[in-house]
């Protein structure tokens, strides 16, 4: 984390290349794809080693680095592209921090705990914990307070600093049979070909999903304690089955082939094309990524 004297408007240049991380970026038309990213860090995942940036639009994107900002705080981040569609930071500004933000995120419902008023909001490379609260969020054309798992949801929200989001508003965009599942394996039983995640990516849910897992899988590529990004299908009664999987056990497996394997799909719509006003293109020459800290600076150059 960032020193409780973080500077308003510093630039992170951070380092990729220690501790056995690699730096094979993700192929595409031109070379390495990187793109700029300006929203607030809504999330963190410290066995991910990651943190979640929700932009202005509400896309979550899940950004892989040695070195988290703050949560609430909002940040300017280069990003590229990871083989398994999570993203990997390549150099971090520091706009401002806040106790608390007001943010928008899109995602889907993948876990509900209506005795605890929450649930939890998953898109690729989270699965996120969002309260309801007290006095249970507005839900547009719904009347329950929590929305079902499948839902394709748009939440207004607060965050704070502490990680906490509480919901203010949800919105019911779509329901989805396909699913991203962010968690750590807690279980594999290769007798009833089942796989066992925590609910959530950070385990701050007491909750667990358990997979069907077809033959098509190899379930000896998991192990207890791995964190795992997840392509599932919904069935019925909340049920899911497994349709593709990869390591996210920091850069090292978001860029590991060797893990991945079936199908490697987005639940919601997360186009390759870099966007306007919060995602932007950024130079593409590969450069080396150092640990470097200036007192201003733009990732745009």
């Amino acid at each position: 984390m960032f020193p409780r004297a973080a500077v308003r408007g510093v630039t992170i240049i951070l380092a990729a290349a220690a501790a056995g991380f690699g730096l094979a970026g993700v192929a595409a038309a031109g070379g390495v794809h990187n793109a700029v990213v300006r929203g607030t860090v809504v999330h963190e995942n410290a066995h991910a080693q990651s943190f979640v940036v929700a932009n202005s639009r509400g896309r979550l994107f899940a950004i892989h680095a040695r070195r988290r900002p703050p949560l609430a705080g909002t940040v300017t981040v280069t990003i590229r592209r990871l083989r398994n569609g999570t993203y990997l930071a390549r150099s971090l500004r520091l706009d401002a921090r806040h106790r608390s933000a007001r943010v928008r995120m899109r995602g889907v419902v993948t876990f509900v705990n209506r005795r605890a008023h929450s649930f939890v909001l998953s898109a690729r490379g989270v699965s996120m914990l969002v309260q309801t609260g007290a006095r249970a969020a507005r839900i547009a054309s719904a009347a329950d307070a929590a929305p079902n798992v499948g839902s394709v949801v748009t939440v207004s929200a607060s965050v704070d600093d502490q990680g906490e989001v509480a919901s203010n508003s949800i919105t019911l965009d779509a329901q989805t049979a396909t699913v991203n599942l962010e968690g750590t394996v807690l279980g594999i039983d290769t007798t009833a070909q089942t796989l066992t995640i925590s609910a959530t990516d950070n385990s701050t849910a007491t909750g667990t999903i358990t997979l069907a897992v077809p033959s098509t899988i190899n379930l000896a590529l998991f192990t207890v304690g791995q964190e795992v990004e997840l392509t599932a299908t919904t069935g019925p009664g909340g049920s899911y089955t497994l349709a593709g999987s990869s390591s996210d056990q920091g850069q090292q497996g978001a860029e590991d082939q060797a893990y991945q394997q079936g199908v490697q799909g987005d639940s919601v719509d997360t186009p390759e094309g870099v966007q306007t006003g919060d995602t932007q293109t950024a130079p593409t020459t590969e450069t080396q990524d150092t640990t470097t800290t200036t007192a201003s600076g733009s990732v745009d150059n």
